[in-house]
């Protein structure tokens, strides 16, 4: 079904891709209440994006999302990454290693990576705290890195059901979009906000 009424709404959206595609990086928040249409507009961008080939990282929250640590995490490792839901621990650890290599900051990161994909263990000792902080800039600098290869769009949603650390992951992100060639677009409930709103 063709979605009506939001012309406008599309045309903001897709005038954000085009400042991105020159070099200016965009955030675009979309905030409403529950049934207002924030995920369909949003499935349409993505539908636009990909019959344009234009890269697209789409993940969410969930309503029982906030009870799972860390729970956007894995899944942005495994859309970003391009790991099957039905992957091994031998293709994960085959696909990190791929996206993971060539930079000293990104290969410390694939233990790290292997370890919020429940792949391997945590080293003895380690609290989670700096390696998860370390992941993050590495996902940030990931995403940094491909969009000066590349546009790249970075859909989340529903951010209002997001645990604290998933929030620290949707933190890090907008704070690599300063400089590269992509666009972050966030849907979420009022009254959610952040401080780099």
């Amino acid at each position: 079904m063709r979605l009506v009424g939001r012309e406008s709404e599309q045309a903001l959206l897709d005038q954000a891709l085009e400042r991105s595609r020159t070099g200016g990086a965009q955030i675009v928040g979309i905030a409403g209440d529950a049934g207002v249409g924030k995920s369909r507009l949003c499935f349409e961008l993505v539908e636009r994006c990909a019959a344009q080939g234009i890269r697209v990282c789409h993940v969410g929250g969930t309503a029982h999302g906030a009870s799972m640590p860390f729970f956007l995490l894995t899944e942005f490792l495994r859309t970003y990454l391009g790991i099957a839901e039905d992957a091994d621990d031998q293709q994960i650890r085959t696909r990190v290693a791929q996206r993971l290599c060539g930079d000293d900051l990104l290969e410390a990161c694939v233990p790290l990576a292997l370890e919020a994909l429940g792949v391997q263990k945590a080293p003895p000792g380690d609290d989670g705290g700096r390696s998860r902080r370390q992941l993050l800039e590495g996902l940030a600098h990931l995403l940094g890195r491909d969009a000066r290869t590349g546009f790249t769009l970075v859909l989340v949603e529903d951010l209002h059901w997001l645990d604290s650390g998933s929030q620290m992951l949707v933190d890090a992100l907008a704070s690599a979009m300063p400089g590269s060639n992509a666009t972050l677009v966030v849907n979420f409930r009022p009254p959610y906000a952040r401080q780099w709103m």
